[in-house]
This record gives C-alpha cells, sequence and structure tokens, in this order.
C-alpha cells in the first residue's frame, strides 16, 4: 500500500473513532438469594458502526448476540435495536439466578464478571469490570506509543504522521462506560466503586478520565467490591421479582437463540485483552431497574 493509501486507510480509520462516542452501560440488580437481573446497553453511531462492524453482524438480533457472548444467563428478554439521531443503540435485559455465574462477553473477552456469597453480616459481591478495563489497557498502550514517537529522530512527519497523531488524540471522544449495581442490603463498605445511596454503587469512565494514564494503569489492577448488611427488601417485593424472573424463563425458553445460552461458565477469559470496537455489539442505560 503507497503512501496515499496509508494516510486514507488511516483517516477512516481516526474518524471511525471520531465519530464513534461509544456508550456502553451497565445496570444490574440482585435479590437476597443471589437471582436478579442486568440491562446492557450499547450505542455508537451510524456511520462508525459501518467501518468497525462487519456486514454478517447486521443479521444478529440482539437476543443471538447475548446469547452467544454471555454465560450465566437463564432468560434475555427486551432485546432491541433501534436506530436515532445518527446512532444505533442495542440493548437486552438478561436474568440470572446465580449472580456467581453470570459472565458478560463480548465475542469472548470479558465485559462484567460478578462473584456473590453471603457472610455473617450479609453479602459481598465482587465485580471485574472487563470492558473498562480493556479500554484502559488501549489507553495506556496509545500513551507508551505517543512517548516513543515524542524520542529523537522518532517522529512520523507527514500527512501519515499527522493523521496518526489526531487519532491518538480523539480516539476516545465521547467515551461514556458505567457499571451500576443495586443490592438488597444497605451498603457497609465500598472498594473501586462510587457509592449513589444506601444500596446502590457506580463506576463510570469516560473521555477526561480515559486520558488520565496514571489512572488507567491503576485501573488495570484494581478491585471493585461492595459489602452490605442484610437484605432489606421486602417478601413481597422479592415474590414480585421471582415471578418475573420465571416469566422471563418461560419467554427464553420459546426463542430458538436460547439453545446457545452458556449457563455455565467455562474458563475465565482476561479482563485486560486490547480494546476491540468490532466486537462491541450490543451495550448499556442508566437508572434503576423498572
Amino acid at each position: 500500500m503507497g503512501a496515499r493509501g496509508r494516510c486514507a486507510a488511516v483517516f477512516a480509520v481516526t474518524a471511525g473513532l471520531a465519530i464513534s462516542c461509544i456508550q456502553y452501560h451497565e445496570v444490574a440488580e440482585l435479590m437476597p438469594d443471589g437471582s436478579g437481573r442486568v440491562t446492557v446497553t450499547y450505542s455508537v453511531s451510524l456511520e462508525a458502526g459501518k467501518l468497525i462492524v462487519d456486514e454478517s453482524a447486521s443479521a444478529v438480533t440482539g437476543y443471538e448476540a447475548a446469547a452467544t457472548d454471555s454465560e450465566g444467563l437463564v432468560a434475555v428478554t427486551d432485546a432491541s435495536v433501534t436506530e436515532a439521531d445518527g446512532r444505533q443503540k442495542q440493548q437486552f435485559t438478561g436474568w440470572f439466578e446465580d449472580a456467581s455465574s453470570v459472565r458478560l462477553r463480548s465475542k469472548g473477552r470479558s465485559a462484567l464478571e460478578l462473584s456473590w456469597r453471603k457472610v455473617e453480616s450479609g453479602f459481598v459481591l465482587d465485580a471485574t469490570l472487563g470492558m473498562a478495563q480493556r479500554v484502559a489497557k488501549g489507553a495506556v498502550k496509545a500513551a507508551e506509543e505517543a512517548a516513543k514517537e515524542d524520542e529523537p529522530g522518532a517522529k512520523r512527519e507527514g500527512e501519515l504522521g499527522e493523521m496518526l497523531r489526531k487519532m491518538r488524540t480523539e480516539m476516545w471522544k465521547g467515551l461514556d462506560l458505567r457499571t451500576e449495581i443495586r443490592l438488597p442490603g444497605k451498603i457497609l463498605s465500598v472498594e473501586g466503586f462510587e457509592q449513589l445511596d444506601d444500596r446502590t454503587v457506580r463506576f463510570e469512565l469516560d473521555e477526561a478520565g480515559v486520558k488520565d494514564v496514571a489512572a488507567m494503569k491503576q485501573l488495570l489492577t484494581r478491585t471493585f467490591s461492595v459489602r452490605c448488611g442484610p437484605s432489606v427488601v421486602s417478601a413481597a417485593d422479592v415474590a414480585v421479582f421471582r415471578k418475573r424472573l420465571d416469566a422471563a424463563k418461560r419467554e427464553w425458553a420459546g426463542n430458538p437463540a436460547s439453545q446457545v445460552v452458556r449457563a455455565v461458565p467455562s474458563a475465565t477469559v482476561s479482563p485486560t485483552d486490547a480494546p476491540d470496537e468490532a466486537s462491541f455489539k450490543i451495550l448499556p442505560s442508566g437508572g434503576h431497574l423498572a
């Protein structure tokens, strides 16, 4: 490929990254017995989607993608793909019986993994935020490459060099990653997350945060854990949730995609694989689950 061809290719990638404005949200709710649900929403610009998603992906429904990529879900409902204001949004709600079996993945790479256990004083939730850690690894790598280019004689000149520098500057534009988890008991201690209220924690990563290289290096090994007291969810509310979970399982049983769900997690995939935008097929929305 000649210099002009390389410049065109870099421009295409740069444009895709600059306009992609990736938004990925996970909103989970846990019951005292470890069951629960998580709504995942992914949003990306239509222009970027054409560059980073292969043509075959357009034929994959939200149900099928969720079933293929995730583990520990006993049902997937409310899957949708919508387009508005120049963006495509994909969303689904995954239901689970055991939080410790939940492994949300994107093309085999970790997005969210949970571990839930009962202790004498209540419950403990540990989480691996694979999607955020993958982005952090990409940010650190980009910073290291930029530093190398600043070394004497290493700087790329001309149009290609300018395109590469522009890509590093704009690749995280509009980034919005968010994981929110609501626990059944009042929170006693939090590590890694931000506490929103007496039962809810959140982690967020945006364009400004990802440019803090020191913070991104820390995120690669950051621990996310929450300890809460005994459940304050009423028996009536637990019963309502159980009815919704059972209804979701019945609905899911009639969907062909349910045949490929992996109910039991297999070998753990490293959460710090380099970011692969082409694998971001399904992503999240904020707010508590209704």
